[in-house]
């Protein structure tokens, strides 16, 4: 999937292809050099922030290296432990009801 975000749509009326005339071109190239690219992810030490780079091997093909830090462990949880409050299960509840549509002359 390839999306193309533009920041500021004209206002006098002019069509967006006569601005920007090579926008899907350029769109579609860069969509063709993405394609080639292969994707793995590395664990970054704690504290490190997130990147993306690039990394071309030997053979001339191309990687991309997503980093992704390294989290806290947290505590281990227990099986059989409901972990949420009376206040979180009547949150959660009463935004399910909120987000259900009433039948006509019905209300939940």
């Amino acid at each position: 999937v390839f999306y193309l975000h533009i920041h500021a749509l004209p206002e006098d009326g002019e069509m967006l292809e006569q601005l920007y005339p090579t926008a899907v071109e350029q769109a579609m190239a860069a969509a063709a050099m993405l394609s080639g690219l292969k994707a793995q992810t590395e664990t970054l030490a704690a504290g490190q922030a997130a990147a993306v780079r690039v990394q071309t091997a030997e053979d001339g093909s191309s990687s991309l290296i997503f980093g992704i830090p390294k989290g806290d462990q947290g505590e281990k949880p227990v099986a059989g432990v409901d972990y949420f409050t009376q206040a979180d299960r009547a949150a959660m509840v009463q935004q399910v009801l909120n987000d259900l549509q009433a039948a006509e002359g019905e209300a939940y």
